[in-house]
């Protein structure tokens, strides 16, 4: 028998329904409660509600609270200039509220939190907009209170709302701890903005031409157009990034790359006494430390080159990072019609050692690596694409030449690249059924 709708089964209306609950009359609220969240105060004296956040303590309409409020005038219980104070006090800005609550301001406590100021104001007008919007202009006195229930239920509209596009709730949650945090509210924090991979996903960025079989050559004719609009010290930024894996750094933190300085006097330093001799010292994010233990010879030569030429303490990038992000992306969206950005470099990196030969495993561990394999698999990495070898076979005659030479200390593990008798994949290993390293 064929199904249909409610409707082509039962008709577009019933002749029949459930009578509707009237709504007339004064709602049963405890107006003696509602009376009494009109007058409190908060601990320097100001009345603490707004009308607004009476009627939504008391699970009620706004009309409500007013005709409450409006008798309570009248008896003379309320004196409305006390009332008017407060919600001046209470619908300041943002960042006003926030001091009236922990007694600082949330701006100068978000900036001490990031390196550059845009950052911090980012996170700064979020939250704001979230207060402001989401929050109702809330009453951050009541919502720091741990006896409330306020916090709790605005945090559960907060998770409920951004929780339906999960593409953007990783981010959100992550924006709007900064202020649970400010206000001390981490208990909320760990029972309700929690981070998981399965229910928040971090957002990988795909860049598909990387696994192409022809990506060396266009890597290189990109090469050579950086190479015509900056010249060849910007290629060997170039080749220098990608072969050490670092990220693009910071040049006032002394990180990774625009971080290098010659000498060892620095966080992150270049001393060398030949091509072949040097100490190459790397501070990263999150106060990770690596050592630089493998450059190609032609790389090798053009950094000595350059180190003799530079004083001590000079910085050793060639050209400023927006015009080195610029040009690059500028070329590799014209010859490659996919916009890299510097970040990409690591990815470039991780594809090619995988593909030479190079463990994974042992490729996360060479130069500026990756703490958390599975991270570098999932971000950094299309293995699925290159596990077969005739794939890898084919890739790899296209990898410029400058890149291949003193591969060979780093492979022999060919258990755990391909699979074999006695030894995993590199992908089985990743994902944890198998064991790391080879025979």
């Amino acid at each position: 028998m064929d199904q249909g709708t409610n409707q082509e089964l039962f008709g577009k209306k019933g002749t029949l329904r459930a009578p509707k609950t009237s709504k007339a009359g004064r709602p049963k609220i405890n107006r003696d409660l509602a009376i009494k969240n009109l007058k409190a105060k908060d601990s320097l004296g100001n009345l603490r509600y707004t009308k607004a956040q009476v009627a939504r303590l008391m699970k009620c309409t706004p009309k409500t609270i007013n005709r409450i409020y409006n008798e309570a005038v009248e008896k003379g219980i309320i004196d409305p200039d006390e009332v008017a104070k407060a919600i001046g006090m209470i619908e300041a800005d943002f960042d006003a509220e926030c001091e009236r609550a922990k007694g600082s301001s949330f701006r100068q406590w978000i900036l001490t939190k990031f390196d550059s100021e845009s950052a911090g104001t980012t996170i700064f007008n979020f939250c704001s907009k979230v207060w402001e919007q989401t929050f109702s202009k809330c009453d951050l006195v009541e919502f720091a209170d741990e006896g409330s229930f306020l916090g709790e239920r605005l945090t559960l509209d907060y998770v409920t709302l951004i929780q339906k596009d999960k593409k953007r709730s990783r981010a959100r949650l992550k924006h709007i701890r900064f202020l649970y945090r400010f206000l001390n509210r981490r208990d909320l924090m760990d029972k309700h903005l929690t981070m998981s991979n399965s229910k928040n996903p971090r957002s990988v960025r795909r860049v598909p031409v990387i696994s192409q079989t022809n990506f060396g050559l266009l890597y290189t004719e990109a090469e050579d157009r950086l190479r015509s609009v900056l010249g060849n010290d910007a290629v060997t930024d170039l080749r220098l990034k990608i072969v050490t894996q670092m990220r693009t750094g910071n040049k006032g933190k002394e990180r990774e790359f625009y971080g290098i300085q010659k000498g060892t006097k620095s966080k992150s330093y270049l001393s060398m006494v030949s091509p072949d001799e040097y100490q190459f010292h790397v501070f990263a994010k999150k106060a990770e430390q690596w050592d630089v233990i493998w450059m190609p010879k032609e790389v090798k030569e053009a950094v000595f080159k350059r180190h003799e030429e530079m004083d001590p303490g000079d910085n050793f990038a060639s050209v400023s990072v927006t015009k080195f992000r610029r040009v690059w992306g500028d070329a590799t969206e014209d010859i490659m019609e996919d916009r890299l950005i510097l970040h990409d470099l690591r990815k470039i990196s991780l594809t090619w050692l995988y593909v030479m030969g190079v463990p994974l495993e042992v490729a996360c561990m060479l130069n500026v690596g990756w703490k958390d394999l599975s991270t570098a698999h999932s971000h950094y990495i299309d293995i699925k694409k290159i596990l077969r070898k005739s794939f890898r076979t084919e890739y790899r005659k296209n990898i410029p030449d400058w890149f291949k030479e003193g591969l060979e200390d780093f492979t022999g593990f060919e258990a755990v690249i391909d699979g074999g008798p006695g030894g995993p994949s590199a992908l089985g290993a990743i994902q944890g059924t198998g064991h790391f390293g080879g025979r």
